[in-house]
């Protein structure tokens, strides 16, 4: 999995280099929506046996769209969420709120809100990996998709 985020990461950087902020954005967010899809369409009549052709398609597909998704975290220029990395989100958010323990300022920064926020999205992210193995809800592949095609389209309409 570590390999497909990396080679999707490097693979996508080349596909936005040399264009603008905007026109890049909507071409890592189109492949994202490609890769995605193809991770639904391998999904769908399958079955999910660990080791099978089928779910190291599925996995390969995810682990590409989220070196994918790194770098268009890096395009949008959101400061201080790292997209990937969980502990480095929880690692920061750790040091933000002890420092303002520390230094009895009791307002949190705006890039730890983000931090948090994201954490949560994180969290809530394996709580619907959790349903969906625990309930066998497949229809929770479709939610990274659906989330996708939400932000392309309101790249495209901004």
């Amino acid at each position: 999995a570590l390999v497909g985020v990396v080679a999707g990461g490097a693979a996508v950087t080349l596909l936005g280099r040399g264009r603008e902020q905007r026109a890049a954005l909507l071409v890592l967010l189109g492949v994202e929506v490609l890769l995605l899809a193809a991770a639904v369409v391998v999904w769908e009549p399958t079955r999910h046996r660990n080791g099978s052709g089928s779910a190291d398609a599925v996995v390969a597909l995810l682990s590409i769209s989220m070196g994918l998704q790194s770098i268009v975290g890096k395009r949008v220029n959101l400061s201080n969420i790292p997209t990937v990395v969980f502990t480095s989100t929880l690692t920061n958010i750790v040091i933000a709120l002890t420092e303002m323990a520390v230094s009895r300022r009791f307002t949190v920064p705006a890039d730890t809100k983000r931090q948090c926020a994201s954490f949560m999205l994180y969290f809530g992210g394996a709580l619907a990996a959790g349903f969906a193995v625990v309930f066998q809800a497949p229809v929770l592949i479709f939610l990274p998709l659906v989330a996708v095609c939400g932000a392309l389209a309101a790249e495209l309409r901004g």
